[in-house]
């Protein structure tokens, strides 16, 4: 199936892809990978799919915003983001990992939001999961932590939920 992405350009994916990109976005530069996966409602052969693929990574803009804003109201409000990520690699990742996270925010002083807005999107994963999603996987630094903060859209662009994932 051939999708077309002003971000990504055109790709020609089927069941299973995985590539690395070199992407802008909101003024970032990141080395993104976009990888799918699909279940049998979604045949690597619908056009009309790769069509709606296509349009919701042109919103991807967008979305790295709504997902920032989200993650942002979500440490505000005391969840899994504030304790289950940020906590754990300022005081539980080790010495290494401090080092790493303070050399990238640029202090060694425990500034939650300063890592917040240090996130890279590291992965963007359209899919097929009973209804078309957008998977984006944000990280504090691969080359940190395998840690990951998940954010999952719908196809309208409504958040669906977030998770921390190791």
């Amino acid at each position: 199936m051939k999708i077309k992405s002003k971000i990504f350009g055109a790709v020609d994916i089927g069941e299973e892809y995985w590539e690395e990109h070199e992407i802008t976005l909101n003024g970032r530069d990141f080395t993104c990978v976009l990888t799918t996966f699909w279940e049998d409602e979604a045949t690597s052969e619908d056009e009309k799919l790769a069509l709606r693929v296509g349009n919701l990574l042109d919103r991807l803009a967008g979305l790295d915003v709504a997902a920032r804003a989200e993650l942002l109201a979500r440490y505000h409000k005391g969840d899994d983001i504030k304790e289950s990520y940020i906590i754990h690699h300022f005081e539980d990742c080790g010495e290494e990992c401090a080092a790493q996270i303070a050399q990238k925010l640029g202090t060694k002083e425990h500034d939650h939001l300063l890592f917040l807005s240090k996130l890279e999107l590291n992965s963007v994963s359209p899919g097929f999961e009973e209804r078309l999603v957008l998977t984006c996987d944000y990280t504090i630094g691969m080359d940190i932590t395998q840690y990951l903060l998940v954010v999952k859209f719908d196809e309208q662009g409504n958040i669906l939920g977030v998770d921390v994932e190791s």
